[in-house]
């Protein structure tokens, strides 16, 4: 809004001259926001954070390089404790066919866990948990959750999502949702399943599962992945290269880390992101 002389951001800029500005979730940005944020960044000189738990190379060197701004956390032991949590085992993952994600979900609740489903669309989203209901009964602990609520009905399933995953709450509970789950949704799964989805969608599903700081022995999050039927709503490349990952990790045989993860996208070949036709980053899951 204030890169687009937007009426009300521009009567708000006394207030942002005497503020502090926080960014969220810049990986969901798709090209015309991320090179919005990149012109506020070169153009006020105000203090800002920029958050994100998944952001691919190029972009970071954007922001780096271009906009100057400092990366954090630095490399150094003042942040010894940073390390230790991405080094810790975190992840057991395995890939699965979709005919067998129903009967996982089935026995993971079952056996009184905590399941995260995520589809790529809204009408698959609803089909799984009409199945499960079906499969489950009425009484079941299962919601549906995507982002086609009403916006007070949206913010009361949201609430209602994260704390059903409170771990004080010792009832079973699936969630089923769709990209929503991966931004401002702090809930902390037993097992995870989800689709084939571009590389930082993937990731940011995964933080969905074993948010302990240092997951102690035998606490390690399951990570289900199946294939998508289609590779709507977002590019082929987008699926290609989330299935090349899934495949890459599985090949480790080992307990995944947030490192892992991290490594492997500061080292993916990504389009340039700024040029016609280039990599797109889809913000909603109206599809």
């Amino acid at each position: 809004a204030f890169m687009r002389n937007q009426y009300a951001s521009l009567c708000l800029l006394p207030v942002l001259a005497d503020s502090v500005v926080v960014i969220d979730e810049i990986h969901s940005f798709d090209r015309s926001m991320f090179s919005a944020l990149e012109g506020f960044l070169k153009f006020f000189n105000i203090p800002l954070l920029c958050m994100t738990a998944s952001l691919p190379a190029d972009r970071l060197e954007v922001l780096r390089d271009s906009c100057e701004t400092e990366v954090f956390p630095r490399p150094g032991k003042a942040f010894e404790d940073l390390r230790k949590q991405a080094e810790a085992p975190r992840y057991r993952l395995e890939t699965v066919a979709q005919e067998e994600a129903g009967q996982l979900a089935l026995r993971a609740y079952r056996n009184n866990k905590k399941v995260l489903w995520v589809t790529n669309s809204v009408k698959r989203c609803q089909q799984r948990a009409l199945d499960l209901r079906s499969a489950l009964g009425q009484g079941a602990n299962l919601l549906c959750y995507h982002s086609r609520f009403r916006l007070c009905d949206r913010r009361d399933r949201h609430e209602e999502v994260v704390r059903g995953f409170r771990r004080e709450i010792v009832k079973p509970i699936i969630a089923v949702t769709t990209q929503v789950c991966e931004m401002s949704l702090d809930l902390d799964a037993d097992v995870l399943i989800t689709e084939i989805a571009p590389v930082p969608s993937l990731i940011q599903r995964m933080g969905r599962c074993c948010r302990e700081p240092i997951p102690s022995s035998g606490r390690e999050g399951t990570v289900f992945v199946y294939s998508s039927p289609d590779h709507k709503p977002y590019e082929k490349q987008e699926m290609e290269q989330g299935a090349a990952f899934i495949e890459a990790m599985v090949k480790k045989q080992c307990r995944l880390t947030h490192a892992d993860l991290g490594d492997y996208l500061a080292n993916m070949d990504m389009p340039d992101p700024f040029v016609e036709g280039g990599y797109n980053w889809p913000i909603c899951d109206e599809f």
